[in-house]
């Protein structure tokens, strides 16, 4: 009977990770049409203003069912975060705590920031801003996302290098114990090997000196 591992689940959970991690990164950066314009460009119009507000507003239409879906796809992510930290590993857990630090961090900017302005969009009361540095502040929260995400990758990204480079120094020590343990094998054999050439050398001598004697 076959038994999951530790070792397995940790496998598991960084393919939840990783899964939600590009999810995500595929869903910020789909909105950069949107949200360029009106950061960078200084001459940009009441056009394009209106455009990222009819386009954020269409996400209070979104049915109940992809929410759902979007919940689920960020859950599993930080779910396979938490388990890599419950045992973390001596050498990868500046990269585990710094990959949950980022999930939680990037979830906390959303809450505050990009869904309470995606709802702003709606009503459009924006309190002591005007509605244009509202829009681009929602703007910037997303531009924000997108660094929670990219740095995430880079932590993976640098985990698997440094997972990579140890299986190597790890495999080269290996490999190097065994043939010092070779060359100590061989030469032990040598030294217990008798000494047959020797003992049949002097026996002819001993016969020689018998036959004088007579």
């Amino acid at each position: 009977m076959a038994f999951i591992t530790f070792k397995d689940v940790e496998d598991i959970s960084l393919i939840l990770i990783n899964f939600t991690t590009f999810t995500l990164l595929g869903m910020v950066i789909s909105q950069w049409n949107y949200d360029i314009p009106i950061l960078f460009d200084q001459e940009a119009t009441a056009s394009k203003f209106d455009s990222f507000l009819t386009h954020y507003n269409n996400f209070n239409s979104i049915s109940k069912s992809s929410v759902i879906v979007y919940g689920i796809i960020y859950g599993v992510g930080l779910f396979g975060a938490i388990i890599r930290i419950v045992n973390p590993h001596p050498d990868y857990q500046l990269f585990e705590y710094g990959t949950f630090v980022l999930l939680f961090l990037f979830v906390c900017v959303f809450l505050t920031n990009v869904k309470t302005g995606i709802e702003t969009c709606k009503h459009r009361n924006w309190g002591d801003v005007s509605e244009n540095q509202g829009l681009q502040v929602l703007a910037a929260s997303n531009l924000i996302l997108l660094a929670i995400i990219v740095g995430i990758v880079i932590l993976q990204g640098g985990m698997w290098y440094t997972k990579w480079e140890y299986q190597k120094r790890l495999t080269a020590h290996n490999l190097e114990i065994k043939k010092e343990e070779q060359e100590k094998l061989a030469k032990q054999q040598e030294k217990d090997v008798p000494p047959v050439a020797t003992t049949t050398a002097t026996v002819p001598k001993t016969k020689g000196k018998a036959k004088s004697k007579k």
